[in-house]
C-alpha cells in the first residue's frame, strides 16, 4: 500500500520552507537526464503531507485535504487536476520550482551560484554542496547534497536564525528584500512587522511544514 511503503522510507521531513535549491538541470522546469523520478526526500515530505493531512486515511494527499495555505502551495503540483497529489506530481512541482529559484539566483546564468551572486548567511548554507571545492555550487551538487543529507531542510530555529540577521530576537520585515518580506508577511499576525519565532512556528505549521 502506498501510504505504508512511504511511511517507511523516513520521518517525517519539512516541506518548502527556505529556499533549498535543487534538481540535476541547467534549464529551469526540465529534468536532467538521470532524474530517476522521487527521491527519499521527497517521500518523507509526501510522508509528513500524509501524516499531517490524510484525513480518510486512503494513503493519498488529496488537494481537498490541505488547509488552505497549503493548498494555495500545491495547487500547481496537481498537473492532471484529478485532486490527488502523487509523489510523482510532487517530485515534479519541488523539481520545477526549484529549479526556477536556482535560476534567478544564477545572476550570471553560468550554471552556477557562488559567493557574489547571494548573501553570505545563504552561503554559509549552500557551500555544503560544493563538491568539487570550486567555489561555486551547481544544481547537480545542490541535488546530490540534498540526496546524501548534505544539505538538509531548515528547522524553524534553523531558519529563524538565518532571517534575524541582527540577532535581536525578531526578523526585522522593513529591512527584508523584497521576495522575502513578501514571503513572511503572513506570519506577522500582529502586524508590527516584526515576526517572532513564535509567529513563524505557527504560519509554518499553518502551511504544512512542521
Amino acid at each position: 500500500m502506498l501510504n505504508s511503503t512511504l511511511r517507511s522510507l523516513g520521518a517525517r521531513a519539512l516541506m518548502i520552507s527556505l529556499p533549498v535549491l535543487s534538481i540535476g538541470t541547467s534549464l529551469a522546469g526540465g529534468a536532467s537526464a538521470d532524474d530517476q523520478g522521487p527521491t527519499p526526500a521527497t517521500a518523507r515530505v509526501y510522508t509528513h503531507l500524509l501524516d499531517r493531512f490524510d484525513a480518510n486515511h486512503d494513503g493519498l494527499v488529496q488537494t481537498s485535504e490541505l488547509p488552505p495555505l497549503t493548498q494555495n502551495r500545491l495547487a500547481r503540483a496537481d498537473v492532471d487536476r484529478n485532486g490527488v497529489i502523487t509523489p510523482e506530481e510532487l517530485h515534479r512541482f519541488g523539481v520545477e520550482r526549484r529549479a526556477a529559484r536556482f535560476a534567478r539566483a544564477d545572476k550570471d546564468a553560468d550554471g552556477k551560484i557562488g559567493p557574489s551572486e547571494v548573501s553570505t548567511l545563504r552561503w554559509d548554507y549552500l557551500k555544503a554542496a560544493d563538491a568539487d571545492q570550486d567555489g561555486a555550487v551547481t544544481l547537480d551538487e545542490v541535488e546530490r547534497a540534498v540526496a546524501s543529507g548534505a544539505l538538509h531542510r531548515l528547522t524553524a530555529e534553523e531558519a529563524f536564525h538565518v532571517l534575524d540577521r541582527n540577532g535581536d530576537g525578531v526578523i526585522d520585515l522593513t529591512r527584508a528584500p523584497t521576495r522575502e518580506r513578501s514571503r513572511l508577511l503572513p506570519a506577522d499576525t500582529n502586524h508590527d512587522l516584526r515576526v517572532t519565532l513564535a509567529e513563524l512556528k505557527a504560519y509554518r505549521i499553518a502551511l504544512g511544514i512542521d
